[in-house]
C-alpha cells in the first residue's frame, strides 16, 4: 500500500526574525564591506598581474667567481643548486691567463714549511703556477695514492706526499698546481701488470732497452688497454686531489738497443704509432674532463730529432704542448734541419730558445704553447744567482719580443733568483 505523502504546514507569519531598523543596518554594513574589499582587491591588481604574467629571465654564466652585483640579482638560485654546480665545476688554467711558473721538486713538495715559503717569494714576484711530479720515469707514484692496483704493483715510494694538501696550499697562496705523469717510461707497471708492457717479437718475455747488466728496463706499450687504463685511473686521482693541469712526460715508443726487435698489442697492425699517442691522449684528456692535459716535447723532439719514436713528427700529435728549451738536454750538441751539430760548448739559453720558438712558429697560431727556460744558464744546472738572474730576465725578454706569455721556470733543485 503506498505510503501517503506528507502535508506542509504553512504558517502565516514573516520569515524575518528582525525589526525593519535592524534589516537597514544589515545592509549598510555588507554595502561597507563590500567597499573594503574591492578597494583591496583593486590595490592588489597590479602586483599579483606582474608575478602572473612575469617572464624568467634567462641565466648566463659569465664567470666561475660570480661578482658581488651577480650574487645579489640572482636570489632564485636555491643553495642546493649552487652548491651542486661547486662541486661539479673543476677548475682550470683559464685561456685569458698567462702562466707564470716554476719547477718544484718533490723534496721541496713535500715539505709544508719550504713550500709555503718558496710560495709566498714566487707571488710576491708575480708566478702563478708550479709544475710537480706525480708519477717519476721510474714508474714510482710519488702522492698518496689510494688506486689498488698502485698498490698490488708495488709502485707507491715509502714517502709519499698528501697531494690534497699540497694542492689546497697552492691554490690558497693563488697557485695553479700542475702535475707532471710520465707515462711509457716504465718499468714497474709495464713488468707487474699482465699484458701491458712491450714484448720481444713472438714471443711474451718482456723487452729491455738495454742489456740486464746494463740496467735495460721495460716500457708500457702504448697500444696496451691495461697500460692505458692505468695511467688514466693515475689522471682521474689526481684530479679528484686538487691538479689543476696535467703534463703528459714520456708519451712515445721506447728509446734504446734492439727496437727492432719490439712487439706490440694487436692494434699495432692497423693503428699508425702516430695515431697510437694521440689516441692515448685523447682518452687523457676525456678522463681529465675539463682539466688541460699538455703534451711535454723535449728540445731534440720539437726540432724533429726523435721522431721514430713518435711515429712522424711530435708536434702533430696534440694542440697543448709545454716544449723544453732547457740547455742541459743538448749535451751532445743542437741539430737543426739535419745539418752539422751545433757544439754543446758554443750553446747559450738564449740561442735554444729562439731556436724552438723558430721552429714551432709554423703551428703557433692553432697551438698552446709553454715554454720551459733554464734557470742556470749552464749546460750542467750549476746554480749561481746572479748569473741566472741575469740568464732568467733575458730569456723573458726573448719571450715579450715573440709576444710569448707562458713559461715555465726550471731548475732540477727548486733554485731560482729572486726576480
Amino acid at each position: 500500500m503506498p505510503k501517503k505523502g506528507y502535508k506542509i504546514k504553512r504558517y502565516h507569519r514573516s520569515y524575518s526574525r528582525y525589526s525593519p531598523g535592524v534589516l537597514w543596518l544589515r545592509r549598510i554594513g555588507a554595502l561597507a564591506l563590500i567597499c573594503v574589499l574591492g578597494f583591496i582587491g583593486w590595490s592588489a591588481y597590479g602586483p599579483v598581474m606582474e608575478y602572473l604574467t612575469r617572464e624568467e629571465l634567462p641565466v648566463h654564466v659569465t664567470s666561475s667567481v660570480p661578482s658581488s652585483s651577480s650574487a645579489e640579482e640572482s636570489p632564485s638560485s636555491s643553495p642546493s643548486s649552487s652548491q651542486e654546480e661547486q662541486e661539479q665545476a673543476q677548475p682550470t688554467v683559464s685561456p685569458a691567463q698567462s702562466l707564470k711558473a716554476v719547477y718544484l721538486p718533490t723534496s721541496l713538495i713535500s715539505d709544508s714549511n719550504q713550500l709555503q715559503a718558496q710560495l709566498t717569494a714566487l707571488s710576491a714576484a708575480g708566478y702563478n703556477g708550479i709544475l710537480f711530479d706525480l708519477k717519476d720515469s721510474n714508474g714510482n707514484i710519488l702522492y698518496q695514492s689510494g688506486l689498488e692496483q698502485v698498490a698490488e704493483i708495488n709502485a707507491q715510494v715509502s714517502n709519499p706526499f698528501n697531494l690534497s694538501a699540497v694542492c689546497q696550499t697552492m691554490t690558497a697562496s693563488g697557485f695553479t698546481p700542475i702535475g707532471r705523469i710520465h707515462a711509457f717510461r716504465d718499468p714497474i707497471a709495464s713488468s707487474r701488470i699482465e699484458d701491458a708492457g712491450v714484448q720481444y717479437k713472438g714471443s711474451n718475455i718482456l723487452w729491455l732497452d738495454n742489456s740486464l747488466e746494463n740496467g735495460g728496463r721495460s716500457w708500457l706499450d702504448p697500444y696496451s688497454p691495461q697500460a692505458k687504463s692505468y695511467l688514466n685511473a693515475i689522471v682521474q686521482e689526481t684530479i679528484s686531489l686538487g691538479i689543476q693541469q696535467i703534463v703528459m712526460d714520456s708519451v712515445h715508443f721506447p728509446m734504446g738497443y734492439g727496437l727492432e726487435l719490439t712487439q706490440y698489442a694487436v692494434d699495432s697492425a692497423t693503428v699508425s704509432k702516430g695515431q697510437a699517442l694521440s689516441n692515448f691522449l685523447s682518452e687523457a684528456q676525456t678522463a681529465a674532463g675539463q682539466i688541460p692535459v699538455t703534451l711535454y716535447l723535449s728540445g731534440p723532439g720539437a726540432l724533429g730529432q726523435q721522431n721514430t719514436y713518435y711515429g712522424g713528427t711530435p708536434l702533430d700529435l696534440w694542440d697543448s704542448l709545454l716544449v723544453d728549451a732547457t740547455l742541459s738536454q743538448f749535451s751532445d750538441g743542437l741539430v737543426i734541419d739535419g745539418q752539422t751539430p751545433i757544439e754543446a760548448n758554443t750553446l747559450t739559453p738564449q740561442f735554444v730558445l729562439e731556436t724552438m720558438i723558430d721552429t714551432l712558429a709554423p703551428y703557433s697560431s692553432n697551438k698552446s704553447v709553454i715554454y720551459l727556460l733554464p734557470s742556470s744558464p749552464s749546460i750542467d744546472n750549476t746554480y749561481n744567482a746572479e748569473q741566472s738572474s741575469q740568464n732568467v730576465l733575458s730569456l723573458l725578454e726573448i719571450l715579450t719580443k715573440y709576444s710569448i706569455e707562458n713559461f715555465v721556470l726550471y731548475h732540477p733543485n727548486g733554485s731560482y733568483p729572486a726576480l
